[in-house]
């Protein structure tokens, strides 16, 4: 299991393109779109961005 922990609206645009952009090396954890086994735990300010 891969375990993802992110806090803070400066890790707001990280997190959003960790989940719903391309996978692509500008960012290296859109890979783990691709896992199978990776969960994300996050604030309010981190998730901010997500829909």
């Amino acid at each position: 299991m891969i375990l993802v922990v992110a806090n803070g609206e400066a890790k707001a645009q990280a997190v959003h393109d960790m989940c719903y952009g391309p996978v692509t090396p500008a960012c290296p954890a859109s890979i783990l779109q691709l896992h199978t086994n990776c969960v994300v735990v996050a604030d309010e300010a981190a998730l901010s961005l997500c829909e």
